[in-house]
């Protein structure tokens, strides 16, 4: 991984299936083992456990990674070790990230690409490259496909992609003097008759933006709420109040919405924000459509990185993305990965910290990376160039990679879902508390560039493909 920080790693336990060949000594299960009743938000019915070497059977080995379609690899109740085979043709397509048709940007969960294949680094090849969702991927920036813009009566949303479609949207609505920011960013700006307000929403979708088998009610509650909460966080502000419009099966357990309930409203306590109502109506599956208010004293666009400044983040990158693969394949460990995904822990007093400290440009990294740079190069008309060696990859990140033969720093880079924050500052002020530099801004077409070259891969996640 050429220079990448790595956590420091825990002990490793062995364990062997019985009859199952040891590759290169013995199959490595997780480290740091934990029992299902252990307050991890394990419960009956979470997909796989860990198991001790000393008492437990170990996964079958396969020696092959073109698996068949009746090869027995790994199931819900296997453990997934590091050299694992790997199902290149795996793919993740059962969850999506959330459209913020308003904002022009996706603020949302779980939504990760392709298969568990190793994905490639920096690509020293340039040129143009048609990706899912209709749209041309060009130096690590997704664009709108020119496609068919003409022929509604035939095109589609899936062949449009999602930021066509928002910018027909956008046309539209069109535009109003009291909306001092308009799509474009995490939140609005709107105008009131005794000052303005940020304004975000966003939507969750039952088997879509989460699942009830791999998440409690409770987690499902934190993360609906921390998904908005962060896209306030990421003007700058602080959101003060909620409203939540649920949607529910008859046959919900009103324990379940209760319960829901109550971890959306620990989530808002993190930030002193207030639910002020909602709806509820009836649907065939949860959904979950929020809405959250809030206030920044100066609030920071994408538009904004001026060539010569610094990147930065706050917050972690890669555990949510891993997270997510890992119990994609039947797996609920490493711990600090699965918790990720179940609640992000976006780092909120940042966004405040990050505008009072001067930033030129700010984003939540809700898509990955790579992606939501993306939005701020394009934004602000400039080149991001990032250094891999100023990455730190967690140990649980690490682990998922060797295991399912993926390169961990490509879930710190497209990863997604920890709604950690970047942004841009000037190269003069010094970086607060929490905040690490990771690459610079410099003048050329807009890019975000990794070691210099653009990156050999999806930038983030895509809806509609």
């Amino acid at each position: 991984m050429g220079g990448v920080r790595r956590a420091v790693r825990g002990p490793r336990r062995p364990a062997r299936a019985p009859g199952a060949r040891p590759r290169h000594g013995s199959a490595l299960t997780w480290p740091g083992g934990s029992d299902p009743d252990d307050g991890a938000g394990q419960r009956p019915g979470d997909p796989g456990d860990l198991l001790d070497g000393a008492d437990d059977e170990g996964p079958e080995l396969v020696h092959r990674r073109a698996l068949g379609p009746h090869d027995h690899v790994v199931g819900t109740g296997d453990v997934l070790g590091r050299r694992h085979p790997v199902d290149p043709g795996d793919r993740l397509g059962d969850l999506g990230r959330l459209a913020d048709l308003g904002l022009d940007q996706d603020v949302g969960l779980h939504g990760h690409r392709g298969s568990f294949g190793a994905v490639r680094g920096p690509a020293h090849a340039t040129g143009r490259a048609r990706g899912p969702e209709g749209r041309v991927r060009q130096n690590g920036v997704m664009e709108p496909s020119a496609g068919r813009p003409d022929d509604v009566s035939v095109l589609t949303v899936g062949e449009l992609g999602e930021f066509g479609l928002i910018d027909r949207v956008r046309r539209i609505i069109g535009s109003d003097p009291r909306v001092l920011i308009g799509p474009g960013d995490d939140a609005a700006q709107v105008a009131t008759r005794d000052g303005h307000v940020l304004v975000t929403t966003d939507l969750l979708i039952e088997n879509r933006h989460f699942r009830r088998d791999w998440s409690t009610a409770a987690e499902v509650g934190r993360k609906a709420a921390a998904c908005n909460l962060s896209d306030i966080n990421a003007m700058g502000g602080i959101a003060t109040a909620l409203t939540i419009g649920l949607g529910a099966p008859a046959s919900l357990p009103v324990a379940w919405a209760e319960e829901f309930t109550r971890g959306f409203v620990s989530e808002c306590d993190l930030v002193g924000a207030q639910v002020v109502g909602g709806d509820v109506t009836a649907a065939e599956v949860v959904v979950v459509a929020v809405t959250a208010i809030g206030d920044a004293p100066r609030p920071v666009r994408r538009a904004g990185a001026l060539p010569g400044d610094v990147v930065a983040v706050a917050g972690t990158l890669g555990l949510a993305g891993a997270g997510f693969a890992a119990l994609s394949r039947g797996f609920r460990s490493p711990r600090a990965a699965v918790d990720a995904h179940r609640v992000p822990h976006p780092p909120y007093a940042a966004g405040p910290q990050a505008a009072a400290a001067g930033a030129t440009s700010l984003v939540d990294v809700s898509d990955g990376l790579l992606a939501d740079l993306g939005h701020v190069a394009r934004a602000s008309g400039v080149r991001i160039e990032l250094e891999s060696s100023r990455l730190t990859v967690p140990e649980a990140v690490v682990t998922v990679g060797e295991a399912l033969g993926r390169d961990p720093v490509s879930f710190v880079l497209t990863g997604g879902d920890d709604y950690a924050l970047a942004a841009t500052f000037s190269a003069e002020t010094p970086l607060p508390d929490g905040w690490t530099q990771i690459g610079r801004v410099s003048d050329g077409e807009a890019a975000v560039l990794v070691d210099g070259s653009p990156y050999d891969g999806d930038p983030g996640h895509q809806h509609f493909r």
